[in-house]
């Protein structure tokens, strides 16, 4: 009984994740390394991965331009794996938040990494409309909000 409950705990916040946002799918070292430099994020400006997972665009990012960016995960689990590999990489856990991307204010954020379900995108769309700087900058990985570049 104790094991199926342990099971439960582990596995349901992750099926949760996977329907309320997307599947949890590592993007390939080299797509993001693209995200990263075509972002052109500079000195101040903040950048968040949303839907983090195990945190590695994170350590990939401030490897390569050590600049503010920060990751939000919903499900438990893979947000502990990622504070662990934060950690193993000499990077401060306050870069990855444990919670819903649909709670996070997005008014100070300059740069959104996503790589996201469609339909998860397209309700983001009004977040992005209402909440985001007019300037801020949007890298989606495979998926588009329809009608925008």
């Amino acid at each position: 009984m104790i094991e199926t409950f342990l099971i439960f705990l582990i596995v349901a916040p992750i099926a949760y994740a996977m329907v309320s946002g997307g599947p949890f799918v590592a993007t390939k070292k080299k797509v993001v390394k693209v995200m990263i430099l075509e972002s052109a994020l500079k000195p101040g400006e903040i950048a968040y991965d949303i839907g983090a997972g195990n945190g590695r665009f994170i350590v990939l990012a401030k490897k390569l331009i050590g600049r503010n960016i920060y990751g939000i995960e919903l499900a438990w689990p893979i947000w502990f794996s990622g504070v662990i590999n934060l950690i193993i990489h000499g990077i401060s856990p306050k870069y990855m938040r444990l919670g819903s991307f649909f709670r996070l204010n997005f008014g100070n954020i300059d740069v959104f990494f996503c790589y996201l379900l469609p339909r998860t995108m397209e309700k983001l769309r009004n977040k992005f409309e209402t909440e985001a700087n007019s300037g801020a900058r949007i890298i989606s990985y495979n998926f588009r909000i329809e009608g925008w570049e």
